[in-house]
């Protein structure tokens, strides 16, 4: 059975940045096994032991278009709910709604085991993203039914330094869970792999550029 249908939400999805809200920065160590900050607290690491950058501000001012909240996205991907309205993504038997880019050159398997950062969806969201969105509008779109979306890897600040010093940013990588650089990893953004999908509908590319306020 589908879960009730979510309201129609008006202006950026929930998950966006919004002006009031910035990445902190604060101090990082480097030690033989990985990464911390210097106050380091029970809320900064996930059940698996990566730590997490911390967000600082109010969602409040214009939105960032094609910047996640990292701390929304993970949420978002980890409970399972819209990214446009913040409610349960609508679920059947079939899966979770998933509203991704297209990719009319993927092969018959495509999305299957795709890597995606973009959480669930719901069904009027979904409808929205597909109208005004301005990068869906240049992809063309895919929703899809998914019945597994298994975390895969994290997308934050690669760090190295000498031991006890400071440590700083390298670079913006993805990073897969098994692996033991996972340690050395400010993370952002969580990805998941897309498992058990069926293409619902495909949306050709637009050259509309409204977007909804």
């Amino acid at each position: 059975m589908s879960a009730p249908a979510a309201p129609a939400r008006s202006g950026a999805p929930w998950v966006i940045v919004r002006e009031g809200e910035k990445l902190l920065d604060p101090a990082v160590l480097l030690t033989a096994t990985g990464v911390r900050y210097q106050d380091e607290g029970p809320y900064d690491r996930d059940e698996a032991g990566v730590l997490w950058a911390r967000w600082g501000g109010r969602p409040t001012g214009r939105p960032r278009l094609g910047d996640a909240h990292g701390p929304r996205q993970r949420r978002a991907l980890r409970q399972l709910l819209c990214q446009g309205c913040k409610q349960p993504a609508d679920r059947t038997a079939d899966g979770t709604l998933w509203l991704i880019e297209d990719d009319p050159q993927g092969g018959d398997a495509w999305p299957e085991q795709l890597l995606t950062m973009h959480p669930p969806t719901c069904q009027p969201c979904a409808d929205i993203a597909d109208r005004y969105c301005p990068h869906l509008g240049a992809t063309g779109s895919a929703l899809l039914r998914v019945r597994h979306a298994e975390p895969a890897d994290v997308r934050g600040f690669l760090h190295q330094a000498r031991p006890g010093a400071p440590a700083s940013r390298t670079r913006t990588d993805f990073v897969d869970f098994r692996y033991p650089l996972v340690r050395f990893v400010v993370a952002v953004h969580l990805v998941v792999a897309l498992e058990g999908c069926t293409i619902i509908r495909r949306t050709p590319p637009r050259t509309c550029d409204t977007n909804p306020r």
